[in-house]
């Protein structure tokens, strides 16, 4: 007796990913969520390719201010802990940089993201005002427990308000980048050990 194998039910793939295939995917394509889960899926790649901290880091603003739709500028500031200050490592703008030191380092304190956006108040910081920044996110780098900076991005158009779904990517990212700098600094650590 021959025994015949079971039949396949007809199964109809509707979208696939190949996961063998290396390079950056295109994050100009497909909806605002394709783009986020493209980028999701090429950081870690780029994570472990990546020599250069300040290239990584410029990579995640180009990328994150690309597929975040309302927003316009973004900075990546890193604290230094010997002089408590904010340095800015990598940013995306047009012109010069746009950085709320005060929003940014209540991120850092607080070890939380946030939505902020101006109500038009007369106590609102030199360079909110300067930068007219009128909507911004912000998200802390950390990764466990350790905070190294912080993600900001913002826009001065008064139409481009950001989401919940927008910090909670941009928090995703912030995490991706922590991880990294954790890993960047434990290689370092391990080749000065080895000298």
């Amino acid at each position: 007796t021959s025994i015949s194998k079971p039949s396949q039910p007809d199964i109809q793939i509707t979208r696939a990913i190949d996961t063998s295939r290396s390079g950056t995917p295109a994050l100009t394509i497909g909806t605002p969520a394709e783009q986020r889960l493209a980028l999701l899926l090429e950081l870690p790649e780029r994570f472990s390719g990546q020599s250069r901290v300040e290239a990584l880091l410029q990579l995640i603003m180009d990328r994150v201010v690309a597929v975040i739709p309302n927003a316009r500028r973004g900075a990546l500031l890193l604290r230094d802990p010997l002089h408590d200050t904010l340095l800015l490592k990598a940013y995306v703008s047009p012109d010069e940089p746009a950085v709320s030191e005060t929003l940014a380092r209540r991120a850092l304190t607080e070890k939380r993201a946030f939505l902020w956006h101006s109500n038009g108040a007369a106590d609102l910081s030199l360079s909110v005002r300067q930068h007219q920044i009128l909507h911004g996110m912000y998200a802390p780098l950390e990764w466990r427990g350790e905070v190294f900076g912080v993600i900001c991005l913002d826009s001065p158009g008064p139409e481009d308000t950001f989401t919940e779904q927008d910090l909670e990517f941009l928090l995703t990212i912030a995490r991706y980048a922590a991880m990294a700098l954790t890993e960047q600094r434990q290689k370092t650590d391990i080749e000065q050990q080895a000298r």
